[in-house]
């Protein structure tokens, strides 16, 4: 049914977004293990209220819940929000990215990780507390790795952009390199953790 609507183009641009997002969680489900970036540097955020920006099915979300989180799960897609009714400590929030404002220094942790929405960047700043601890990371644009998996190329960094965007914060962890996705494809990443001074 979803598939159906998406094809023959019914429902506002709202709507088939959702569908899209939905279809996505549905037919390709991330594994259920946190980015290695993130696991590697929970520690340096204070306990308390984390934002997790685009949770997909809460990989992410239950790991800092496990790791002492009070955590706000943020998605478009009501599919995968649903695989995240009733874990305690996690409340979800239904939003679409193109309009979401999260709350001003509300956070001790955000966590974004393969999803780009750069209207994003500034609210990002100014959600997290003094000291806050932003782990970001996603894909970059490369003519040698192009990704199949992305249609719309505006969803994809350029070199460096990524930390020129934070550059206000105290970088603490940087890089770009070439990976494997958990589906076999060539992708560059960059991977950002910074501290909001």
């Amino acid at each position: 049914m979803l598939m159906g609507r998406l094809q023959k183009g019914i429902g506002t641009k709202m709507e088939i977004d959702k569908i899209k997002w939905n279809l996505k969680h549905v037919e390709q489900p991330y594994p259920d293990v946190p980015s290695p970036v993130l696991e590697a540097h929970i520690n340096l955020a204070k306990k308390g209220r984390a934002l997790d920006i685009a949770c997909g099915t809460g990989r992410h979300s239950k790991f800092m819940r496990d790791c002492g989180f009070k955590v706000d799960a943020l998605d478009f897609s009501d599919e995968a929000l649903k695989t995240l009714e009733g874990e305690r400590d996690i409340e979800t929030i239904e939003a679409d990215l193109d309009f979401y404002v999260p709350k001003k220094e509300h956070y001790e942790l955000i966590n974004h990780v393969h999803f780009l929405q750069r209207r994003l960047f500034p609210y990002i700043k100014e959600s997290l507390k003094s000291g806050g601890i932003l782990v970001f990371e996603t894909f970059i644009e490369s003519e040698d790795t192009p990704l199949k998996s992305f249609s719309n190329r505006d969803h994809l960094l350029r070199r460096n952009e990524l930390l020129h965007a934070f550059i206000s914060m105290e970088v603490l962890y940087y890089t770009e390199k070439k990976i494997v996705k958990f589906n076999n494809e060539e992708a560059y990443l960059a991977s950002l953790v910074a501290k909001k001074i």
